[in-house]
């Protein structure tokens, strides 16, 4: 008679470790759950009327790596191998920064991300492999508090980063496949979609400045300004400590469009000068330069002075706002530094580009000119 399929799960004393438990359990499959407050969890499992073959309790706290995976060792040895393995972190909780209880509880969300993985899967990669079959699940709780002491501060890319980790130093063959679910697929899927996000930004910018200024080389110019933004952005976040995040993203497409005035301001002016007044592009774009400084320095000082009290990050939800902040202090002041120099080198050299080409578009046969006689 074939054995019913057997489920692993640490964490089994919370809300989702017993919902986990009981679909289990009505599908008709056997239990091997592990709490740290073991005599709890068997009253649990006698409320439910499971038989001492059906569910068996191990105690282990998940914090604890070596009796987890002794946990782990001792159900394949009483029940056999599981057929399905869930590493659940089994803490939800609301969270009083004032309560030491409360940060107790916290240690143990973070602590329970960086080791619980590991610790839950170890016992179970070699067996399954040998036999063929199985599959391991990790539902990780991701704390995301500033100033938790002992810990740095987490967030679902790092969090994502440090299980990627954790695969890789329990050695998992690539027979076996993981994947994010809840909020964490849906991060995955939202960042996923930045580059296309970024792109059609730029793309709209370059359609609506070369209507405005009817040139489609310019717009170039004024687009170079973004590359120094986005590399101030991300030391400014390197610097900090701040993940990447939706807000950050949001922060990257307002810089799109703050960064760039600077190029507008002086290329405007360099345009009119050399179609109203005929200066040659050299003398025109130091002209802007200079006449542009001032209202280029102002309203980048006014953008930057605006977001500091954001990148701080005081009163409630700062932590919410602070990579938007940070994200655009680091690009505003890296690329006021670089465009005052790099813009007129690149207008110019665009320039050049753009009367080359116009000197080679007149050989072409459909713009030649040719004589008739009558």
């Amino acid at each position: 008679m074939t054995a019913a399929p057997l489920l692993f799960i640490t964490g089994a004393a919370s809300g989702i470790g017993q919902a986990m438990a009981l679909e289990w359990a009505r599908r008709g499959g056997r239990l091997a759950l592990v709490a740290r407050r073991g005599d709890e969890m068997r009253a649990w499992v006698a409320s439910q009327g499971w038989s001492a073959d059906r569910a068996a309790v191990y105690v282990a706290d998940v914090r604890d790596m070596a009796a987890t995976t002794a946990a782990g060792r001792a159900c394949i040895a009483a029940q056999g191998l599981p057929d399905v393995v869930i590493a659940s972190a089994g803490i939800s909780v609301g969270v009083d920064m004032a309560i030491e209880a409360d940060l107790e509880v916290l240690r143990a969300v973070v602590e329970t991300n960086n080791l619980g993985l590991a610790a839950t899967f170890q016992p179970f990669i070699a067996p399954m492999r040998a036999r063929g079959s199985g599959r391991l699940v990790g539902i990780a709780s991701v704390a995301g508090f500033r100033g938790l002491p002992g810990h740095a501060a987490y967030s679902l890319s790092k969090a994502g980063v440090t299980i990627e980790q954790a695969e890789r130093d329990i050695g998992m063959p690539a027979s076996i496949h993981g994947a994010f679910a809840g909020a964490a697929q849906a991060y995955g899927q939202s960042m996923g979609a930045v580059p296309l996000l970024i792109l059609a930004a730029l793309v709209v910018v370059y359609i609506v400045l070369g209507v405005l200024y009817e040139n489609t080389i310019h717009p170039l110019t004024i687009l170079s300004t973004l590359p120094s933004a986005g590399i101030g952005a991300t030391i400014a976040l390197l610097i900090f400590g701040t993940p990447f995040s939706v807000i950050t993203m949001i922060g990257i497409i307002l810089l799109i469009g703050i960064v760039k005035k600077n190029g507008i301001m002086m290329v405007d002016v360099a345009i009119q000068m050399q179609r109203n007044d005929g200066m040659p592009a050299r003398r025109a774009i130091h002209e802007a330069a200079v006449v542009r400084l001032r209202p280029i320095m102002m309203t980048t000082a006014a953008a930057v002075l605006g977001a500091v009290p954001l990148a701080i990050g005081i009163g409630q939800g700062a932590s919410l706002r602070q990579p938007l902040g940070v994200t655009v202090v680091g690009g505003l002041l890296v690329s006021q530094v670089f465009t005052l120099y790099t813009t007129p080198v690149i207008y110019l050299f665009l320039d050049r580009l753009r009367s080359r080409l116009a000197k080679w578009s007149l050989g072409l046969p459909w713009n030649r000119r040719t004589d008739t006689r009558i």
